[in-house]
Parts: C-alpha cells; structure tokens; sequence
C-alpha cells in the first residue's frame, strides 16, 4: 500500500513538474520530461527507502548503489509500461491498454525492488505492515 501511494505522489510530481515547465516556462516537452522524470524518480527513491523498504544503510556507497539499482529498476518499469501499452493498444485501445500496464509495472516494479534495490536483511527493521515483499 505504501508503495503505491508513494507511486501516485511520484505521478503527481511528474506530472505538475512537467506542466509548470512546459506551460508557464516554455520548455520543450522533451526536456520538460527529463527533468519531471528525473526529478519524480529521486523522489521515488528517498521516499521508498525510507518508508515502504525502511532501508537504513548508512554507507554512502551501499545508498549510491541502491539509487543506481533504483534507477534499473525505474527503466525496467518503463519499458514494462511500454511494451504492455504497445501490444495491447491495436486490440483495446490506449486507453485501456494504458489501465492494464499501469498495474502490471507496479507489481513488477515493486517485486524487484524489494528483491534486488531494497532486499529485507536480518539487520533491518521489518517492513511497513502490509507489504510482505510482493505484489499484493
């Protein structure tokens, strides 16, 4: 639950990001997304850390390593959203294509990361009441 909260605060972010660059300042949209889209993602990363994973690493390095994992991850869920679209798009539309994707890449996304970015040690405090460590 609290991955996808934070997930629908990162869209809020991306998506107002997006539009105050775009409409108040004139960006063009390509750079626009990469800054939303970079900007969302760290937000993502800190607040999934410390709240949904409850990572508590105090190395520099382990955290740098996380963020790049993070990042992968971040990539493989656009992709996942991405394909999903496009082959579904031809037979149901964007639209609904686009409804299907977004809850395959959360489950996705949230598998990995808890397994690979973010993985449940016997130092670290249990996790946020509900998420067991897969897609629920």
């Amino acid at each position: 639950m609290t991955y996808s909260v934070i997930g629908a605060l990162n869209t809020l972010i991306d998506f107002s990001l997006f539009s105050l660059l775009c409409l108040k300042y004139g960006f063009p949209g390509w750079e626009a997304n990469v800054a939303s889209y970079s900007t969302a993602v760290v937000f993502s990363f800190i607040a999934n850390r410390r709240f949904t994973f409850r990572s508590a690493s105090a190395s520099y390095f382990h955290t740098i390593d996380q963020f790049g994992r993070f990042l992968i991850v971040s990539l493989i869920g656009l992709l996942s959203s991405s394909v999903t679209t496009y082959l579904l798009s031809p037979a149901a539309g964007p639209i609904l294509a686009k409804t299907v994707a977004i809850p395959v890449t959360l489950c996705i996304g949230f598998t990995i990361t808890r397994i690979w970015v973010f993985p449940m040690s016997a130092a670290s405090p249990s996790p946020v009441r509900g998420d067991t460590g897969y897609c629920q």
